[in-house]
């Protein structure tokens, strides 16, 4: 699929609020979150650069474990999602053919809680298993009933709740979004590009979903 450029209106957001967007990454032309209004603070850890080309920013996980690319220093925190529900959307293209990806994650150190919104395809973060093109995916975690991987715009597979990755059992650090956040060896300098990055504290359904990633 290519990439699909959106126009970011205020009816837009308007209309992404509406759903429960806490968060909207467009990462078309600057690093900010468009419902916080707060930028990504780089740490000088791992690299964010613009690439022309791709009409994306590419990122690399720094090379030493308990390193972040950056954070959003927004209010997010296991309270902005009181039902234990989220949706989170990504649009990748690997770089990195081997390890495993780190994208957006709660402010942890925590291992378990740093995977709880990273993007996923055939439900696994290995860059093995992603296509080499542009693909949109999805993560849908509706409290303790299930949670539900969906790829190019279809369900991949769904599996029973994981407790760990429950907002309410987070191990955090404090409010806002880490990028990039590397505690294990097999993360380290990992390289991807990434855009049109969504988390609400909603259960989406498939329709709405393929609607914001350009299907529909």
């Amino acid at each position: 699929m290519r990439r699909q450029f959106k126009k970011v209106t205020e009816d837009y957001l308007s209309w992404l609020k509406s759903l429960g967007c806490v968060l909207y990454l467009p990462l078309s032309e600057d690093l900010q979150d468009k419902i916080s209004g707060e930028y990504i603070q780089l740490t000088g850890n791992g690299a964010c650069v613009w690439d022309s080309t791709e009409g994306m920013y590419k990122f690399t996980d720094p090379s030493s474990t308990g390193q972040h690319i950056g954070l959003i220093a927004n209010d997010i925190n296991k309270g902005t999602f009181p039902n234990n529900q989220l949706t989170v959307l990504h649009g990748i293209k690997r770089v990195s053919t081997s390890n495993y990806l780190k994208t957006i994650a709660p402010n942890t150190t925590n291992g378990n809680t740093s995977l709880a919104l990273c993007a996923c395809y055939n439900a696994s973060g290995n860059l093995a298993n992603f296509p080499n093109s542009y693909t949109p995916v999805a993560y849908m975690m509706n409290g303790y009933s299930n949670r539900v991987f969906y790829q190019e715009g279809a369900v991949f597979a769904s599996y029973a709740y994981y407790s760990s990755y429950l907002p309410s059992n987070w191990s955090t650090s404090g409010d806002g979004i880490k990028i990039g956040y590397v505690n294990n060896s097999n993360q380290r300098s990992t390289s991807w590009y990434m855009s049109e990055v969504y988390l609400f504290n909603t259960v989406l359904d498939l329709t709405t979903m393929r609607k914001i990633q350009g299907y529909e």
